[in-house]
């Protein structure tokens, strides 16, 4: 823990002529030698002791050092990475057979959840950063007028998500 609570709510972005605008009074000048003492205590699981810890008050002994083993029961899977999407339209099979462990995910795209299936085609290649330029338009199914509300539009049936997508991930 910090030897000093704090805490900064920005209001504007911070630019070089931008200031920053903060709910609290600015931060303490030893904000840096805590930050090497807190970094110094994550790095590596070790608690080897930075010449920056000195400049802080200690409120006790040091953390012995952590350690990277688990136990069986600590361990925990990621549910965030790992995942396989496809399109219904390319995938044949119920959602049991689609769920099964020896399923074949060849051609599906790779997924870091949480995403919609845009963000993670653009993740994994497929499409354009749809922010840049006209990449947007690029995009199957983005023949609608520019500047009209799309969302009150029929989506037009060559668009890829004009269909529900699998998601997919074993563990």
């Amino acid at each position: 823990m910090l030897p000093f609570p704090f805490a900064v709510e920005h209001e504007t972005p911070v630019t070089p002529t931008a200031p920053v605008r903060s709910s609290h009074a600015r931060l303490p000048n030893a904000l840096p030698a805590a930050l090497l003492a807190l970094l110094s205590l994550l790095s590596l699981g070790s608690a080897a002791p930075l010449a920056a810890q000195s400049a802080l008050p200690h409120a006790g002994p040091t953390a012995p050092p952590r350690t990277t083993e688990r136990s069986p029961a600590s361990r925990r899977a990621s549910l965030d990475d790992g995942w396989r999407i496809q399109s219904s339209a390319h995938v044949t099979g119920t959602g049991a057979t689609i769920a099964r462990t020896d399923f074949d995910t060849h051609g599906w795209h790779a997924a870091t959840l949480p995403a919609t299936v845009l963000a993670a085609l653009v993740a994994d290649s497929v499409y354009e950063n749809p922010y840049f330029g006209m990449n947007l338009r690029r995009i199957p199914g983005t023949t609608y007028p520019i500047g009209n509300n799309f969302s009150h539009l029929e989506m037009s049936a060559g668009s890829p998500f004009a269909v529900p997508w699998w998601y997919r991930k074993t563990f």
